[in-house]
């Protein structure tokens, strides 16, 4: 019996055991998001890779109701921010609004051709901020 593994849909975006994946540039100490060769804000090479931080604020936010025929409608979309600098856009569930405090959350996305499940990032609501 072959076993199904978890891996990541994009593995430069998400590591299942660190979640969101960026950079800091040495050059500028500027963050980034995805991993990359380059700094999206100075262009040097001289750049590390580093793990997004759990939580950030939902700085914009929108519902999705057209979309491509493989995605289920509506959906929430999210701009967060986070306090190393980046701004990541994603899916969230919850009830999110502006300055709400968010979580990363992985998940599985699809399956591959051999069976493996491959797991993607959204956000949800930080439970507290609505009790």
């Amino acid at each position: 019996m072959t076993q199904i593994e978890k891996t990541p849909l994009r593995d430069d975006v998400i590591s299942l055991e660190d979640g969101l994946l960026g950079i800091v540039c040495t050059a500028c100490r500027r963050h980034s998001f995805p991993q990359r060769l380059l700094c999206l804000h100075c262009g040097s090479d001289q750049v590390e890779n580093v793990s997004l931080p759990e939580q950030g604020r939902v700085c914009s936010w929108t519902v999705v109701r057209q979309a491509p025929e493989h995605l289920k409608t509506p959906y929430t979309l999210v701009t967060v921010d986070f306090e190393d600098g980046n701004r990541v856009l994603g899916a969230a569930e919850g009830n999110v609004r502006i300055g709400s405090p968010v979580t990363v959350e992985l998940y599985p996305k699809t399956v591959d051709e051999s069976g493996n499940s491959q797991w993607w990032y959204r956000f949800r609501e930080v439970e507290e901020f609505n009790e």
